[in-house]
């Protein structure tokens, strides 16, 4: 009945005013009926016209409705809908038509079919910065190892295991990009030899032969032809030197180092202690900050960097 209302121009209630008052720019209908009612024709003609004019809707999920019978009519689930909200409130629009490759999470490097080699990387920044930059309008491709987060709505997401399952799919990600943010933590090394079946135990002392992996960012940074590339460095000491070291080596426009030893930078949790490094040799050191402020604030570095290097 309100959207017949909405697309008629019908204001004769508090709601109904307030929408009309509104206008398409500041207004998203999240409807929630029974199926047979939301596939009437009539009502998907006015839900037409209405993002016709410019009105945003974000439809159903299907499921067990209020009246009983499965289908489709059920609100969308709170995360997608808080996904819309945050896009319409913050959402900037300042990188649509770019397309950005995060990476996150760690990689799980195989041994046997029950272990493996990993490391204490959670994948929250990662997954922060993906969900920064599709706020700010970017065509997402986010490709992380194995973690138990939500990508953000709208963010294409390429789950992956492996340090050489995450090379493949960034290179082939990476010839349609404009730029990359590398977050995440990627095994230097694999085990040399895979065994099928479950290792037993043996002598006291087991030794495991490694491989090492390729170096993803640096690859990247040999074929840069006028990208974005950032990255970043996880350092227990001397973090500035190496993070320099790690820029230029990589061919980097701009590094975040951290150092998970500082209370409130450490793997898990929802705050991070950064420093940027530029490729000038400028620093910049954030406070503790939760770690989507500080993936914004990576995200305007990228819009920084990249109004250089794209109008060359």
């Amino acid at each position: 009945n309100f959207i017949a209302k909405a697309a008629s121009g019908i204001a004769d209630d508090l709601l109904s005013t307030m929408v009309t008052v509104a206008g398409s720019e500041k207004t998203v209908f999240c409807p929630a009926m029974n199926t047979d009612m939301y596939a009437n024709p009539i009502l998907q003609e006015n839900i037409s016209k209405l993002k016709h004019l410019g009105y945003r809707f974000v439809p159903p999920d299907s499921g067990e409705l209020a009246c009983h019978t499965k289908g489709m009519g059920r609100l969308a689930n709170k995360e997608r809908l808080m996904d819309v909200f945050k896009e319409e409130l913050i959402g900037s629009g300042d990188l649509k038509g770019h397309s950005i490759i995060v990476t996150a999470g760690p990689t799980e490097e195989p041994i046997d079919p029950v272990r493996f080699i990993t490391n204490a990387s959670s994948g929250k920044m990662g997954f922060a910065v993906a969900e920064a930059a599709a706020l700010a309008g970017a065509d997402v491709t986010l490709i992380s190892g194995p973690t138990h987060l939500r990508p953000f709505t709208g963010v294409h997401y390429i789950p992956v295991r492996t340090a050489d399952k995450m090379h493949k799919a960034t290179l082939k990600a990476y010839e349609k990009a404009n730029g990359v943010i590398m977050a995440a933590a990627v095994s230097d090394y694999r085990p040399a030899v895979y065994s099928d079946t479950k290792t037993k135990k043996g002598a006291e002392e087991g030794v495991i032969e490694l491989k090492k992996n390729p170096d993803i960012l640096k690859e990247l940074g040999k074929k840069k032809n006028g990208r974005v590339l950032i990255g970043f460095a996880v350092e227990t000491n001397d973090e500035l030197n190496y993070g320099r070291q790690k820029l230029l080596d990589k061919n980097l426009d701009m590094i975040v180092v951290n150092n998970p030893k500082r209370e409130g930078a450490g793997f898990g949790i929802d705050t991070n202690i950064v420093t940027f490094i530029f490729r000038s040799g400028e620093t910049q050191t954030l406070p503790k900050l939760p770690k989507f402020e500080v993936a914004r604030r990576i995200v305007q570095q990228y819009i920084r960097i990249g109004s250089h290097i794209f109008q060359k």
